[in-house]
């Protein structure tokens, strides 16, 4: 009969004494490591586009503070209304979560985490162009956003942050750009 590994019933996954075990999984480089979730920081948007998935879903589920929002409008030089459209939020809730301190749910803090990811995925091309001096990704965004894209069928590249596909959809636009390819 041949032998079979058997698995330690104390900690299921851990092999027992003598067994062979798997070498530990290293993060990509230029990625945040699992245990900085709890640094990851909403306006630094080059640290967000570089964090590991598991950061940015840790901030995600704690919720971003319904201030972020107007705060974001302010760095990307838009009105807050404008954004707060974009995002599919409602005004009413996000105004009354202000008013009180309050954070927005996932589903909402999911939109602006993404729109931060956008903004710093720009901020890491610039970077790595040598170019970074005097350029706010931010504000090339919020202008970006504006405008109608031809990759896009003409619709202005705002009306797709309402949605998880919708920002996915812009981050590989704003990587075909990196690349030359036609966005």
């Amino acid at each position: 009969m041949p032998a079979t590994k058997r698995r330690s019933p104390l900690a299921p996954g851990v092999p027992r004494t003598g067994q062979k075990t798997r070498p530990a999984v290293k993060p990509a480089s230029g990625v945040a490591p699992l245990r900085a979730v709890a640094a990851v920081q909403l306006f630094d948007f080059r640290q967000v586009y570089l964090a590991a998935s598991a950061a940015r879903i840790s901030v995600i589920r704690r919720g971003v503070l319904a201030r972020a929002v107007g705060e974001l409008a302010a760095s990307m030089k838009t009105s807050e209304d404008e954004l707060i459209r974009r995002l599919g939020l409602k005004h009413t809730t996000v105004s009354r979560k202000v008013e009180v301190g309050r954070r927005l749910s996932p589903e909402q803090s999911e939109r602006i985490v993404g729109l931060a990811r956008l903004i710093g995925q720009v901020q890491t091309i610039v970077q790595q162009s040598g170019e970074p001096e005097r350029f706010d990704a931010a504000i090339w965004v919020g202008n970006w956003l504006s405008h109608p894209n031809p990759a896009l069928g003409g619709q202005h590249p705002g009306e797709f942050l309402d949605t998880i596909e919708g920002l996915g959809l812009l981050g590989s636009l704003i990587a075909r750009m990196q690349s030359g390819a036609y966005a």
